[in-house]
């Protein structure tokens, strides 16, 4: 059985949240929406990410602060990467045949 501390969850969600950064900056630069909006959203999410886990690391917030402020970051990320992929269907750009 696997003990995980609210440390290790948020390190997930901070990491997850990278991800989505990620996936949204490849996903505006393929389907060319890519502009100082969106850069500007794909970046920050990127570097929020890599923000709260340096914090982290340094103990500067404890990991309840940490755990909220990924799981914020998360559902922001898919909120926007949802109507990215939802924009983008619409235009049949996307065909998931």
């Amino acid at each position: 059985m696997v003990n995980l501390t609210s440390v290790d969850v948020a390190y997930f969600f901070a990491l997850l949240g990278i991800l989505f950064g990620f996936l949204l900056f490849v996903g505006f630069k393929i389907s060319g929406t890519f502009n100082s909006k969106t850069a500007m959203f794909s970046t920050g999410m990127l570097l929020l990410g890599l923000g709260l886990i340096v914090l982290m690391e340094f103990g500067f917030f404890p990991g309840s602060v940490v755990l909220l402020s990924g799981f914020l970051l998360i559902v922001v990320s898919y909120f926007y990467f949802l109507r990215f992929i939802l924009r983008e269907y619409k235009r049949r750009r996307i065909d998931f045949r």
